[in-house]
């Protein structure tokens, strides 16, 4: 008995401090190094502030990138929409940018 209560206590644990999933950039704050963002399925989304720290990882697609190259990505007009994002707590923990979608072009 001590033996399931042990390892489901241990599975909990995990699945609550490692979340990952696509969220949608609502706000970016260099100077607080927090980004605001809409994680959820449609029609039920919940926007949540997470914190970056030096130790955030970051990815272009699976190089990975500093966090000014990030900052870059997150703030201005051409800021991107999506990414993945793995939060331990109210901690980012890792940063994935998602490849741009090419555009379909017809051959003349």
């Amino acid at each position: 008995m001590r033996k399931v209560l042990l390892a489901t206590t241990a599975l909990l644990l995990t699945v609550g401090l490692t979340l990952a999933g696509p969220v949608r950039l609502v706000k970016f704050d260099e100077d607080k190094k927090t980004v605001m963002v809409k994680e959820g399925k449609k029609g039920e989304e919940v926007e949540k502030t997470y914190k970056l720290n030096d130790k955030t990882k970051f990815f272009d697609e699976d190089k990975e990138i500093k966090m000014e190259e990030a900052v870059k990505k997150m703030s201005g007009d051409k800021a991107v929409k999506g990414f993945d994002l793995k939060a331990d707590g109210e901690t980012a923990t890792e940063v994935k940018f998602m490849a741009k979608k090419k555009k379909k072009t017809e051959a003349n």
